[in-house]
């Protein structure tokens, strides 16, 4: 799949930084490919972090922190500070 809008819901927002939720059925490695948050751009800015709950194989569940990097133009790249498997 691709980046949902529907699964990011704002936690925290505060001093022009934002602290997301993001649920996804895609896999956890999946989300730092390149391209991969480009549809949150008007959403997401460098500095955001983004507590993902996401897939890890069949039912388990994995969570990462990512820190949104630079944002140029359409085009976000995030990092994983983070990651979990259940």
């Amino acid at each position: 799949m691709a980046f949902d809008t529907h699964g990011l819901s704002v936690l925290a927002h505060a001093n022009g930084f934002t602290l997301w939720h993001y649920r996804t059925p895609d896999a956890g490695q999946k989300l730092t490919q390149a391209g991969y948050f480009d549809e949150g751009a008007a959403l997401l800015r460098e500095g955001d972090l983004v507590l993902v709950h996401a897939n890890a194989e069949g039912d388990r569940a994995a969570g990462q922190i990512l820190m949104v990097g630079p944002v140029a133009g359409d085009a976000i790249k995030v990092a994983s500070l983070l990651s979990a498997r259940a």
